[in-house]
């Protein structure tokens, strides 16, 4: 998965950091998201990594965890009326 990091060896950081939290967590996918912007934030505190918190990762990042935890939709049919052929 390319996170957008400026490196090969930072994708595989971002996707280690966002399998950890998707195995171990039960959350949904705003909290998944929550949970790995946080690994993200003490991530970009090492030089090789300091751009873990940029929009671009972020938005990957964001992507990735509704991909894996979809958020449901639930659709009211209640009092609306349908045209049948």
């Amino acid at each position: 998965m390319n996170y957008q990091m400026f490196t090969d060896i930072g994708d595989i950081a971002v996707g280690a950091i966002v399998r950890y939290h998707n195995d171990r967590a039960e959350v949904d996918h705003s909290g998944l998201y929550d949970l790995v912007l946080g690994d993200l934030e003490r991530l970009q505190t090492v030089t090789a990594f300091a751009e873990a918190t940029d929009t671009d990762v972020r938005e990957a990042v964001y992507q990735i965890c509704l991909e894996l935890r979809p958020v449901p939709v639930f659709r009211s049919v209640r009092n609306k009326s349908v045209d049948t052929v």
